[in-house]
Parts: structure tokens; C-alpha cells; sequence
């Protein structure tokens, strides 16, 4: 039978495997949110809310693993959900989050000794937590291309806005200009068609779209261009 000094000292040991097992700092750099370039690191004393796509890489920031075998589990699970929505493999992932919600990512780590076989688990990290807003856009119904810095392109408001198309068309129905998810925050109509401005008056958008929380947008209405209004009098779409 295995003494009690024997017990203790097995324990012991074990114990220590387990403190080994700190050797991981893992984080969440935040790449680029909704067309928003930003460098942010997150770790689970830290929070991040933003609106989708949220473009994100996951760190294992390894340290002090030599002669081990590292295997990794990244788990992501939605608040009030027991169950992992996306599980990784990899040491770093690349992920992009376009589902509205709060996320919980923890990082499992496994290192198996290559000398000894000896096992040392890591799973003492707290989540690092990412919260996706909930969809909304806005359509304007006027602009001034007047070339006074103020409202002379045509812009929609969006926030974690996952699909998008945009379609201009005149009074007759014919399609002056159209733009897409990739120009969504950065582009819009300059009031031109074929590189000439086109006259003063009304105009027709239509816009589909779909949000992070599933919302389906289909918005139809007139636009007016009204270049003979001071900027101060402008409808505005900063």
C-alpha cells in the first residue's frame, strides 16, 4: 500500500503539474469593426462592443513550452447558451463575428510532455467576452452635392449591417448608380451619372439589406437633391 508521505508527495506533484499549466495569456485582437480599422487587444479583464462584421484574431501567446506537445480548444459560446456555437483547434484563429449578441471565448489548453508523456491541462483562463450591437439602418431622403464639403455624397447610417445593396434609379426607372457591403460605410452617391452631375429634384432608392440579428431590410423611397441649400440648411447625413 502506498504510504501517506507517499500520497502527499504524489499530490504534490500533481499539484505542481497543475500550476505549471500557467503558460498561456490568451487574447483577442480586434482587427477591424464594421469598416472601422482599429487595433485593440482584449483580454478577460477587458470587454469589447461593436458593431458587426467583427473582424477578430484569437492569441494563445504560448510561453515557456519547450519539449511539449501543445494542443489547443478555442470555445465560443453565446450568453445563455451551454453549448460551444464555434469550436477551434488551432493555437490563433482568425474569426469574424456577424451574429448580434454577447460572446463568452475561452481558450483549453493541453501540453504533453514529449520526454515523460506527462499531461499538464490548462483550463483555469476566464472568457475573454465580445458583444456584438443589434442592427439598424437609415436611409436619408435628401443631400446637397454643391461642392461644399457638407453632404454633397448620399450615405446611409448602419450598424452590423452583414448584407447590403444599394440601387439609385431616376424618375424613369432607369439605374443612375448602385454600391455594395464593401463601400457600405465609405461610399455612397455623389449625385453624378456617368461622371456628369445630374439635375436637381427627386430620385428613387432602393435598398435590401440584412442585419447581424437576422432583420431583413427592403427600404423604397424618393431622394431630393437640393444643391441650392446653404450647408447650414442641408439635411445631413453625418
Amino acid at each position: 500500500m502506498m504510504s501517506k508521505f507517499g500520497f502527499l508527495c504524489l499530490m504534490c506533484c500533481f499539484m505542481c503539474l497543475r500550476l505549471s499549466a500557467q503558460q498561456i495569456e490568451p487574447h483577442i485582437r480586434i482587427i477591424e469593426a464594421n469598416g472601422e480599422a482599429v487595433d485593440r487587444i482584449l483580454t478577460a479583464d477587458s470587454a469589447f462592443v461593436g458593431s458587426a462584421p467583427v473582424v477578430a484574431k484569437f492569441v494563445a501567446n504560448p510561453s515557456g513550452n519547450e519539449g511539449r506537445t501543445s494542443l489547443y480548444e478555442w470555445r465560443i459560446v453565446k450568453k445563455d447558451s451551454s453549448t460551444p456555437s464555434v469550436v477551434r483547434y488551432d493555437e490563433d484563429v482568425d474569426f469574424t463575428f456577424t451574429e448580434s449578441g454577447t460572446f463568452e471565448v475561452t481558450l483549453y489548453a493541453t501540453f504533453i510532455d514529449n520526454a515523460t508523456n506527462d499531461t499538464i491541462v490548462d483550463d483555469t483562463q476566464r472568457p475573454i467576452t465580445t458583444t456584438v450591437s443589434e442592427s439598424s439602418l437609415f436611409v436619408p431622403n435628401a443631400f446637397s452635392p454643391n461642392g461644399d464639403g457638407i453632404n454633397d455624397i448620399f450615405k446611409v447610417k448602419a450598424k452590423s449591417i452583414v448584407e447590403f445593396h444599394a440601387y439609385i434609379f431616376n424618375r424613369w426607372g432607369q439605374q443612375l448608380y448602385e454600391w455594395g457591403i464593401d463601400q457600405m460605410n465609405d461610399g455612397g452617391w455623389d449625385g453624378t451619372s456617368h461622371g456628369k452631375p445630374v439635375k436637381d429634384g427627386v430620385y428613387f432608392i432602393v435598398v435590401k439589406a440584412k442585419g447581424s440579428d437576422g432583420i431583413k431590410y427592403n427600404i423604397r423611397h424618393d431622394i431630393n437633391i437640393l444643391r441650392g441649400y446653404e450647408s447650414t440648411s442641408a439635411v445631413s447625413n453625418q
